[in-house]
């Protein structure tokens, strides 16, 4: 996005050794690394891509996509609820990405706010209160509910990336 690019200008201007920039769709990466390379003086600039949400497996894959699949959503229920470990970390993206790069510094221009609300918690809970009323089996509803919390879903964004981090 804008801010990324204006942060990536900004960090080239005390010329690091490598920069690497990350969208949700490649396209949007290798046209950010196309607008910043100009200014690069020197610097490997890279573009990677994805969910910084989503396990490295399903990170070029709409949500909506991955979550339509039960045994997804059973996956993704229990990452979110169950005790972190080492290796269900390393399943994130995130992880992989920060592991595999061992950056000095990590910039975090992604509006994560706005990317988890998209997920519309009350549309979910309306739905999941209308299977309620109708007397319809609950479990996909629960499900998705479940999924559309945000507050696990921060907490181990930010868990992920720690470990990531001092790995």
């Amino acid at each position: 996005g804008l801010v990324g690019q204006a942060v990536a200008r900004r960090l080239l201007q005390e010329g690091p050794r490598r920069l690497t920039l990350l969208s949700l769709k490649r396209e949007e990466a290798e046209e950010a690394v196309r607008l910043v390379a100009p200014e690069a003086q020197g610097t490997s600039i890279d573009a990677a891509w994805g969910d910084v949400f989503a396990f490295a497996d399903w990170k070029d894959r709409p949500r909506r996509e991955v979550f339509s699949e039960a045994p997804n959503r059973a996956r993704l229920i229990e990452s979110l609820l169950e005790p972190l470990s080492e290796s269900a970390a390393g399943a994130y993206f995130i992880h992989q990405l920060v592991a595999g790069e061992r950056p000095d510094v990590i910039v975090d221009a992604v509006n994560t706010a706005t990317g988890i609300a998209y997920q519309d918690i009350y549309r979910t809970s309306r739905r999941a209160f209308g299977a309620l009323q109708r007397g319809e089996d609950l479990r996909e509803s629960l499900e998705l509910l479940l999924l559309t919390d945000y507050v696990p879903q921060l907490i181990r964004h930010v868990q992920v990336l720690y470990l990531a981090m001092v790995k």
